[in-house]
């Protein structure tokens, strides 16, 4: 049990904090270590122990080493599989883990710079004008995760903070939409008992839902998840700066 804690607070607090435990998996995670750290090590002894039996130190010890490897394979994993950066590109924020990025960075460049101990926000810096914002459009088709994929114009979330406010979602026509949306916003703002000028919402595509991360508009903080579908048709027109392109 006490590994069990330690082993959930990494993944909740670290690895996968709020509010990506929820929207990258984490919870599949902590259901993998629940299997091995309290089901399968304590479900084997209750299989092979019994007071006297011969051989049961070897026994014992088995089922140690094996409930080890096993936790150990798992925590691997779930560590690769954690989202490295959060890259803000275009109208959405994208989560690229670390498998992803060593296989779109063999040269290990990107994560030299910005792997950290909890998942780093960056943003792709480009152009406003429209002709040359088209070119480099048109140029990362061609590459992996397109222009989530621009390694080398990434910015840091302090950098990039101004054009992220301008590539925002103007969440309010957006939620007009869908009442459900709407009713899920109102107890957004009720919960978190702020002005909605106070806050930013951007689009966000995880691998397993899609949704709007809310940020504090002043100290950039990821303070909630507005959960409700992330629609690129409805979204592109509310966001001011996607105007100087025409999208489909």
């Amino acid at each position: 049990m006490l590994v069990f804690a330690v082993v959930s607070g990494l993944l909740i607090f670290v690895w996968y904090p709020a509010p990506l435990f929820e929207l990258e998996g984490g919870w599949q995670g902590l259901q993998l270590v629940a299997l091995v750290d309290i089901v399968l090590g304590p479900a084997l002894t209750l299989i092979v122990f019994k007071p006297g039996k011969p051989g049961l130190k070897l026994d014992m010890t088995l089922i140690a080493l094996f409930q080890s490897a096993a936790l150990g394979y798992g925590m691997w994993n779930l560590y690769v599989a954690r989202p490295v950066v959060l890259v803000h590109a275009y109208d959405h924020i994208q989560p690229l883990t670390r498998v992803v990025l060593d296989e779109w960075d063999p040269s290990g460049k990107v994560l030299e710079r910005w792997e950290s101990t909890t998942p780093q926000v960056v943003h792709v810096d480009l152009p406003d004008d429209p002709v040359e914002f088209g070119k480099e459009l048109t140029a990362a088709s061609e590459i992996p995760g397109e222009l989530h994929g621009l390694f080398d114009r990434y910015q840091a979330l302090d950098e990039g903070w101004r054009q992220m406010q301008q590539d925002a979602t103007r969440i309010e026509p957006y939620v007009a939409h869908n009442p459900a949306w709407q009713q899920a916003y109102d107890a957004l703002l009720h919960k978190l008992d702020r002005p909605a000028g106070e806050l930013v919402f951007i689009a966000y595509i995880g691998r397993k839902d899609r949704a709007f991360l809310v940020f504090d508009g002043s100290s950039r903080q990821i303070l909630d998840v507005l959960k409700i579908p992330f629609d690129v048709a409805l979204v592109r027109p509310l966001v001011p700066r996607m105007k100087r392109v025409v999208t489909p």
